[in-house]
């Protein structure tokens, strides 16, 4: 007996990437692709790329792929007020989850894959949320941007949200996952104005460049 799932639950499968700058920001995001195609089929997953150079992948990548063009103006303006490139990461996926609905793979263009990701998608889909790697408690990194985070928090650990209207407490003993992957669904997209207003305070604190993570 065939069942069929009704299409209001049946969630579309997006992987979102953004890539501006120089050639070498565009073949690694095409690399990436490439890696995609070897393990998938060309109508498995929605392929959404945001970019400022986009001629550049039509001309390479198959016609199913979603093309956002990004002006300078737009990626400026991304970057917020204090011209924080990774901001933009954070804008890319709110404006993505404003246009569609369903699970979402962020990756960075530096990324490539090994095998098919299905898995991964029925997890999201699932709730299950993903990240790149985690990278341990911030108290046990000893690197040196670690450090800087550490001496950073130990002066101030209390951070406003002005959309929840009150702030939160971040200390060195909190989790640091890498922010190269993040998968996640629909149910999450209300959370994302509130990344964005934490980024925006920690980053016009102390203006490290992984401090989207």
């Amino acid at each position: 007996v065939l069942k069929f799932e009704p299409s209001y639950l049946r969630f579309m499968n997006y992987i979102v990437y953004f890539a501006f700058g120089g050639k070498a920001y565009q073949n690694e995001l095409l690399f990436s692709i490439l890696s995609y195609f070897k393990f998938h089929k060309a109508d498995e997953n929605q392929i959404i790329i945001y970019s400022d150079s986009t001629d550049f992948f039509k001309k390479k990548l198959p016609q199913s792929i979603i093309y956002i063009e990004l002006s300078n103006d737009e990626i400026t303006n991304w970057k917020g007020k204090h011209n924080f490139v990774h901001r933009v990461k954070v804008k890319v996926i709110e404006d993505v989850v404003s246009k569609y609905e369903g699970n979402f793979l962020y990756l960075d263009s530096d990324t490539y894959f090994t095998k098919n990701c299905s898995e991964i998608f029925n997890n999201i889909n699932s709730n299950a949320i993903y990240f790149d790697k985690c990278e341990g408690k911030l108290i046990d990194n000893k690197g040196g941007i670690a450090r800087k985070m550490k001496a950073f928090l130990k002066n101030e650990s209390e951070f406003m949200i002005p959309s929840l209207n009150e702030s939160i407490k971040i200390d060195s003993d909190f989790t640091v996952w890498n922010a190269g992957v993040i998968g996640f669904n629909s149910s999450y997209s209300n959370q994302l104005k509130m990344v964005e207003e934490l980024v925006d305070e920690l980053y016009s604190k102390n203006q490290l460049f992984v401090m989207e993570q």
